[in-house]
């Protein structure tokens, strides 16, 4: 009895979903406190806008911070480049944002995947529950995942947020109900502020692209702490497992299908994270070879002044700037490596 009643209200949840998924889906023009869910969200919405003539960003947070979409734009008046990378675990997270793009139709012109080998470490997938990606997913994305969510510690949540009627939506419809709600009391004339409505502070302001932004830069005055912090990635155990390696092939194979022109953009790091990278670089090439034909691989490590760091892996705004411009000059005269310190290692075809 039970589980006959478990399969109803899941049926019905999933009919609830799919016949409100359009409002459901827009209301992520609406931006708010950030999470990775969210985030992701609002760049679907505007890929779905004009994917065609659109080059999206995927990967992890020094991804996020590290390039900035109105200096890649100048490389093409006609290509709008959109950065749409979150934070990690590891390579997993890059899995989960294609598979994003292919459920939702999103067809961009081009992809970039920005990463460093050493994302590839053990045991790190992506927190799809907390993260606020579930209200991204149905139970076939979620089943199309070659690391099987429903089988990590967070399995249960996630199925439980599937099987409750708009359980995972609902931080973000209550969000856009108590914007709505304060837009009618202000043009009613009622002076009431934003944050008067917000549940904590910020929650109901647009956030910024950046995170670390304005943040003091903590590589050199808390050396220590970062390396310790690190040091768990310098151990070649953690890289070459077989769930990462698949999870990166089913990320290249599902940008290939969505994508006419998929690069890899190998990142910038400090010393700290090299090594880490060194480390984990030969399982990377390994995991990447079989796709040499059909992706590009840019390598921008060379841009990795002490200068241009925030922390051991996250790029400051000089950083974001000076990366920025030589990914641009890349991808316009690949050919030639002198003409950037992004190098293209090889072109794909």
């Amino acid at each position: 009895m039970l589980i006959a009643l478990l399969l109803i209200v899941a049926a019905f949840s999933q009919l609830l979903r799919t016949a409100l998924w359009p409002e459901l889906r827009d209301s992520y023009r609406h931006s708010f406190s950030w999470t990775p869910g969210s985030h992701f969200g609002g760049a679907m919405v505007a890929l779905r806008t004009d994917a065609r003539g659109a080059c999206v960003i995927l990967g992890n947070s020094a991804a996020r911070e590290a390039l900035d979409p109105l200096i890649l734009s100048s490389v093409d008046p006609k290509l709008m480049f959109l950065n749409a990378a979150t934070t990690g675990g590891n390579n997993m997270v890059f899995e989960l944002q294609a598979r994003l793009l292919a459920a939702h139709g999103v067809r961009p012109r081009c992809t970039i995947l920005a990463m460093n080998s050493w994302n590839m470490f053990s045991n790190g997938p992506p927190q799809i529950v907390t993260d606020d990606y579930l209200a991204l997913l149905g139970w076939d994305d979620l089943a199309a995942l070659s690391y099987s969510p429903f089988l990590t510690r967070e399995g249960p949540r996630v199925a439980a947020g599937l099987v409750l009627p708009l359980k995972p939506q609902g931080k973000q419809i209550n969000r856009v109900l108590r914007q709505h709600i304060w837009a009618w009391r202000v043009a009613g004339g009622e002076a009431l502020p934003l944050s008067r409505l917000a549940y904590f502070a910020g929650e109901l302001d647009s956030p910024q692209p950046y995170l670390y932004a304005g943040k003091t830069d903590i590589l050199a005055t808390q050396r220590a702490a970062l390396v310790a912090r690190n040091r768990e990635y310098y151990d070649p155990a953690r890289y070459g497992g077989r769930k990462e390696k698949e999870s990166l092939a089913a990320t290249l194979n599902t940008l290939s299908r969505v994508s006419d022109d998929t690069t890899i953009v190998i990142l910038p790091q400090s010393p700290i994270l090299e090594r880490a990278s060194r480390v984990a670089d030969p399982s990377f090439r390994a995991a990447i070879a079989p796709y040499r034909s059909r992706i590009r691989l840019i390598d921008c490590s060379a841009v990795n002044s002490s200068i241009y760091f925030h922390d051991e892996g996250h790029l400051n705004a000089r950083g974001r700037l000076a990366l920025s411009k030589a990914l641009a000059t890349a991808l316009v005269h690949g050919d030639d490596p002198s003409a950037s310190e992004c190098v293209a290692l090889y072109p794909g075809g």
